[in-house]
């Protein structure tokens, strides 16, 4: 194994890639390494500064769907005051 080829160690065979095409590479995985990184980030600051938007009900599977009649929004205001988030 030559020195050239340490990725060949994974099962990863780069040997019909050009420079070019190993640089697109590196950059994709860079930008993707950079959006993970991002996220967390917000995600960690969001969660430090206590900033986050603060749901009534965290069933999204079984209630995907939004209040629809003024009674609904009314009852779901109602779920939302006894949340310390609005006493503020």
């Amino acid at each position: 194994m030559s020195r050239k080829d340490p990725v060949r160690r994974f099962g990863i065979d780069v040997s019909g890639m050009n420079d070019r095409q190993r640089k697109r590479v590196g950059y994709w995985l860079f930008l993707c390494a950079g959006m993970c990184y991002g996220a967390v980030a917000i995600g960690g600051l969001t969660r430090l500064t206590e900033s986050g938007l603060s749901m009534v009900n965290w069933d999204l599977f079984r209630t995907m769907r939004p209040p629809l009649s003024q009674k609904e929004w009314e009852e779901e205001f109602e779920r939302y005051k006894m949340f310390p988030e609005y006493k503020l």
